[in-house]
């Protein structure tokens, strides 16, 4: 029999003889819940699958599979393979009427043209380089080290120079040789610990396989836009003067807030299993501390 709505007097109406608290426990846990709408789109699901969907580690799941089992929500085949009972079933119909209310809640609620939508879509894929960070990541014996000469010979022209780095910008200052190359690291650290943390917050495997080396070579990706700086710096500043080349750095300083922001973006994706919205929530902190960073301080007046 078809359920109308997914409530409770409904479900005791269509099965008067079913233990509605089973189906209850199971939709109010986020793990056991996303079990069940696994097996019911896959039909038949072995644990090892399961466990690699849901990246969660063996003793959870089969912590929850047994739970499931005891009421009566799973059960295992002859082949080793997991199906939802008929209790299961019902649970399945439940979530997918709830999130067929859900959607008709909110596309109620703020209907944009498919148009627009798309066009969002098709804008936000190209402005954030995935696929050149994918590619980057699935090659990281040949990118670390490009990227990694790439920023240590910015390193040699900001000491050259006179630069130091402030998170996501060059400035002309005299400084040493050490604080220059600590702001250096001090940036690198900073870009590498919010892409490993994100990755570990969530609880996820990195994508890549790569561990270490594949968040060192998108971290250092993220970086080419602010590594770029101190070498047009050098080039402008040979071909023309410094005056000239000070006022190319702090054109360029707007531009490269936003590239490191787009690229950041696309590490994150890269390298954990984060939805491409939150990616650009996490970049976009952490720009607008560059900004807040990098504010200019204003004199209070003296009486």
């Amino acid at each position: 029999m078809k359920l109308l709505y997914p409530g409770k007097a409904h479900l005791q109406w269509a099965y008067p003889n079913m233990n509605l608290s089973k189906i209850y426990s199971v939709l109010g846990h986020e793990r056991r819940r996303k079990i069940v709408e696994i097996v019911g789109l896959r039909k038949k699901v072995r644990a090892s699958e399961l466990r690699k969907t849901m990246r969660v580690s063996p003793g959870t799941l089969y912590y929850d599979l047994d739970v499931l089992k005891k009421l009566g929500i799973l059960r295992q085949c002859s082949d080793g393979a997991l199906e939802l009972t008929e209790e299961g079933q019902i649970a399945y119909r439940f979530i997918l009427k709830e999130k067929e209310i859900l959607e008709t809640l909110m596309t109620s609620t703020i209907r944009l043209p498919e148009k627009l939508i798309k066009l969002g879509t098709k804008l936000s894929r190209a402005l954030i380089p995935i696929n050149l960070f994918s590619f980057l990541a699935n090659h990281v014996a040949v990118f670390l080290p490009l990227t990694a000469l790439t920023y240590i010979a910015s390193l040699v022209l900001a000491v050259y120079n006179n630069l130091y780095l402030k998170l996501f910008n060059h400035y002309v200052g005299s400084y040493s040789v050490g604080y220059t190359v600590l702001t250096y690291i001090v940036t690198l650290g900073v870009i590498a610990s919010i892409i490993t943390i994100t990755s570990r917050l969530v609880d996820v495997k990195l994508r890549t396989g790569k561990n270490l080396a594949a968040i060192l070579t998108v971290t250092l990706a993220t970086l080419l836009p602010i590594s770029l700086q101190p070498i047009v710096y050098t080039a402008v500043k040979l071909a023309t003067s410094q005056p000239l080349a000070t006022i190319v750095l702090a054109m360029l300083q707007p531009i490269t807030q936003i590239l490191t922001l787009l690229f950041l973006t696309a590490a994150i994706y890269v390298i954990t299993n984060i939805k491409l919205d939150r990616c650009f929530i996490i970049a976009a902190l952490l720009y607008i501390v560059n900004t807040l960073i990098n504010a200019p301080t204003i004199p209070l007046p003296t009486s």
